[in-house]
């Protein structure tokens, strides 16, 4: 068995310091994929102010929910039951190209695992800092109008 404690240090602040700057984007459609519903709620808690948010427990109703609506963001977390979030990222990337892909995940992953190659942003477990979760949501809603823009020329 292995187990992993996770202490707050001290004097860590969850407001982002005055001198590091938000980045701006406008509001996205993000879809939130993770088997672990903790975690899916509390990424759409932190997004849904600033963005329209649905969420996912099972990887197999991602490819699905894209034919249904138009997303700007996919947000996967790597070990799910069904179908692992780096088959989903492929299946998504043939699917609709436009669309921005975040990995989120709680393991270590080697710099030059091919399946970080996959995603466009990552975000590392536990998820202290909702600033950094908005700034990279931003960042990719930005990144995926980018791709539609320079598609319709």
């Amino acid at each position: 068995s292995v187990f992993t404690l996770w202490f707050p240090a001290e004097g860590v602040s969850q407001t982002p310091p005055e001198d590091r700057p938000v980045v701006a984007s406008s509001k996205g459609h993000i879809l939130v994929v993770d088997d672990h519903d903790v975690i899916t709620e509390l990424v759409e808690h932190v997004l849904s102010p600033l963005h329209t948010v649905s969420c996912l427990g099972d990887s197999l109703q991602v490819l699905p929910a894209l034919t249904q609506a138009e997303y700007d963001v996919v947000v996967l977390d790597l070990g799910m039951p069904g179908m692992p979030g780096d088959k989903v990222a492929e299946a998504v990337r043939l699917q609709s190209p436009l669309v921005s892909l975040v990995l989120m995940m709680g393991w270590r992953l080697e710099d030059d695992d091919p399946r970080l190659g996959l995603f466009d942003f990552v975000l590392k477990k536990p998820l202290h800092d909702v600033q950094v979760v908005r700034d990279v949501v931003a960042q990719a809603v930005n990144l995926s109008r980018k791709r539609r823009k320079e598609l319709i020329g």
